[in-house]
């Protein structure tokens, strides 16, 4: 819901993660970051 209230937000959904998914899935989570940041 946050993600809607937000302008220009993307909601990532990272898979097998839980609340630390830098951590758990830095690959796919540094990859998200990176993608938004240029986008």
């Amino acid at each position: 819901m946050m993600h809607q209230l937000l302008p220009d937000a993307r909601l990532v959904i990272l898979q097998e993660t839980g609340h630390l998914g830098h951590i758990e899935r830095p690959e796919k989570f540094t990859a998200a970051v990176r993608d938004f940041l240029n986008g």
